[in-house]
């Protein structure tokens, strides 16, 4: 998915020092990404429900300093959390503000998705 649309190509890792390990499990972890509802500006965007957050886990909610790259915040983001990720209740631990919006796709890169890892990985430039 992002080869297709990226300059990014994947390979077998050998002796990289900084690659990525993929492993099959239940649910969708990283150390790195998910990270689009943590940004400076998100409560434009969303509510957080603190008091639906699973015990342990409220740190993956926690704002975080970042690069946005000059791009807008993407609710439609393979990377954005769904509204009950981590919910303790399975009430909503987050909800987008603009009415209608569902958030926590995970089917395709959206259009501010790729164009981020364009600006990112400098794609098109020499």
């Amino acid at each position: 998915m992002i080869s297709e649309k990226t300059c990014i190509g994947f390979h077998p890792r050998t002796d990289e020092v900084d690659y990525l390990h993929f492993e099959l499990s239940n649910g969708c972890a990283s150390y790195v990404g998910c990270v689009e509802h943590s940004r400076r500006d998100r409560d434009d965007y969303i509510t957080i429900f603190y008091e639906n957050i699973a015990s342990g886990k409220q740190d993956n909610f926690m704002e975080k300093a970042g690069d946005t790259l000059g791009l807008g915040y993407d609710l439609d983001s393979i990377l954005h959390y769904g509204d009950k990720y981590f919910s303790s209740n399975g009430k909503p631990t987050i909800r987008p503000k603009e009415i209608g919006v569902k958030i926590g796709q995970r089917t395709h890169l959206s259009s501010l998705d790729v164009q981020r890892l364009w600006k990112l990985y400098q794609c098109g430039t020499s």
